[in-house]
């Protein structure tokens, strides 16, 4: 892996590290304050909307055209860099806003498409337009940070976005604070508020390294220039693949109001964990990559293009595997941990490590095609991720289907028909444990699909690209081996040891504190011992971060 790159991506990843840690703790809070109840089902599914809206016209869909499109016009002058920078961002400016507005304006539509299990819950529906009204503003501060994060990666400056959801989460822990001295039913509207102050705070912290980097916010008079045309252009299908990915993360929540009561946030407290290393470390990885890959690709060098993927797809399989191995062994304790307290009971935990366990298991695919994705985005290519982006929305609801079980809430209305009628044609035998499993199910389909989706993936790019395939192959079995041996030898230690303790907080306790370490040290051991590549290159950088 080249410097820039490995510097790039320890730089993020720390950001996102703290930007992360500082998450948990605010969900630790509203998980405190609302449990699982039908004011946290609420905040969640508000709270998907301003993100969803974000992702169609920025992280997601403008920011993968955006860059390759930036440094063609970079390698030009720095001139026209900077116009295309204003020219974007009054473009964001125009199309967030009016997003916004509109969104407000039929908010009670959107909820009802996105949770139809709370038809019938006057309550909660009122709650959720409320929640959605105030935060969708929050939609047009965002957009415009990661705009400006890609235009920094770019030029070499890496983490401002991160630190920018650094000051987000903080602001969001003082209100989460600040609302505990309120109603449970006041609370949730001074956390809704924070929202939006805190994406404010996100815009304010990006000026002074945006002018130090000598461009601008001032927004331009002139939207549609030649760069900005061919940025349109390749948004365009980026687009519709944002609208798959979201689509699929709809879908899912729609499914999961129609289970029990609290399927929503089990999911989302799951998701949050199981997100956390995706964060740190893929999400990190991809947005470095992308620059590197964009200009291999400018300058027709195949073998930098080669090496560069590769070799962050070594570090994917080599960082990925191990924790993913981890978050399913530690499961329960980890969300015993985190979360059981206030009102959320250990009955949540139980259901929200069922449903981490099985997102776990595919993380490593998740993470390994947002790697790959940016192959595509490098060459200007935003059609192909978007066909690919189908075709995984298409595994994810049959296979979510297939897993979840009966619904049981919502009766009558139009998703507790749909999902009812799909599963007597995909699963005849409802009783069928396999079949049955509820919102750890969707869980479960989402993972077996992104494998699904993995395949077709590297079976597109090897016919398009001439990649070297077989030091990423020979990582990944290696870390394989070393993860199921040590995997095997905690499996037993729990089963063993614990047995003797009739405590839960004993034995998570134990899990945690002792068994734990074990895990990471034997993972090193037999890293060593097998003498992998990665381990040694890591242990080399992390030596000169020390001498530092």
């Amino acid at each position: 892996m080249s410097q820039q790159i490995l510097k790039g991506t320890f730089t993020v990843s720390m950001l996102t590290m703290i930007s992360r840690v500082l998450g948990f703790f605010r969900d630790l809070l509203t998980a405190y304050l609302f449990g699982a109840t039908y004011l946290a089902d609420a905040f969640f599914v508000a709270f998907k909307i301003p993100n969803l809206l974000r992702s169609f016209v920025a992280e997601g869909a403008l920011t993968n055209a955006f860059v390759p499109v930036f440094i063609d016009e970079l390698a030009q002058n720095k001139e026209r860099a900077v116009a295309t920078i204003r020219s974007v961002i009054s473009f964001l400016l125009i199309i967030t806003s009016i997003l916004a507005v509109t969104g407000m304006i039929f908010s009670k539509e959107i909820i009802l498409a996105i949770a139809p299990g709370f038809v019938g819950d006057t309550e909660k529906e009122q709650l959720c337009v409320l929640l959605t009204r105030i935060m969708l503003p929050y939609i047009v501060c965002v957009s415009v940070v990661a705009m400006l994060n890609g235009a920094l990666n770019a030029v070499g400056i890496f983490g401002r976005s991160a630190w920018a959801q650094i000051y987000m989460n903080i602001c969001l822990i003082i209100a989460a604070i600040i609302a505990c001295f309120f109603t449970s039913e006041t609370a949730i509207f001074i956390l809704a508020s924070s929202v939006l102050v805190g994406g404010i705070v996100q815009v304010i912290v990006q000026i002074p390294i945006v002018h130090k980097s000598g461009f601008s916010l001032l927004p331009s008079a002139r939207i549609f220039t030649k760069a900005t045309k061919q940025i349109f252009i390749l948004m365009i299908p980026a687009i519709l693949g944002v609208a798959a990915y979201q689509l699929q993360i709809l879908i899912n929540t729609q499914m999961a109001s129609v289970l029990m009561s609290g399927s929503v946030s089990w999911l989302f407290y799951a998701d949050r964990i199981v997100q956390l290393p995706i964060g740190v470390f893929t999400v990190a990885l991809s947005s470095v990559l992308l620059p590197s890959l964009a200009k291999a690709a400018t300058n027709n060098n195949a073998k930098s293009f080669s090496d560069d993927l590769v070799n962050s797809l070594r570090y994917v399989s080599f960082v990925i595997l191990p924790i993913a191995g981890a978050l399913y062994l530690f499961a329960e304790p980890l969300c015993w941990l985190l979360f059981e307290r206030g009102k959320f009971t250990h009955e949540s935990t139980l259901a929200t490590a069922r449903a981490v366990q099985n997102y776990a298991l595919g993380i490593w695919a998740v993470s390994t095609i947002s790697v790959l994705i940016r192959v595509f985005f490098a060459k200007k290519d935003t059609l192909t991720p978007t066909l690919l982006g189908v075709l995984t929305l298409i595994f994810t609801v049959l296979f979510s289907l297939m897993f979840m079980g009966n619904p049981v809430s919502g009766a009558g209305n139009w998703m507790f028909d749909l999902v009812t009628n799909c599963r007597e044609f995909l699963v005849p035998d409802f009783n069928a444990s396999l079949f049955n499993l509820q919102h750890a199910g969707l869980a479960l389909g989402s993972s077996v699909a992104s494998f699904c989706s993995l395949i077709v993936v590297l079976f597109v790019i090897s016919r398009k690209n001439e990649i070297h395939w077989l030091p990423f192959i020979l990582a990944t079995l290696k870390t394989i081996i070393v993860v199921l041996i040590v995997g095997l030898v905690v499996m037993f230690l729990n089963n063993t040891v614990l047995d003797v303790y009739s405590s839960l907080s004993k034995k998570y306790s134990i899990m945690l504190i002792i068994f734990f370490p074990i895990y990471l040290f034997l993972l090193g051991v037999l890293f060593y011992l097998f003498r992998t590549k990665e381990f040694f290159e890591t242990l080399g950088v992390l030596k000169k971060v020390v001498k530092r």
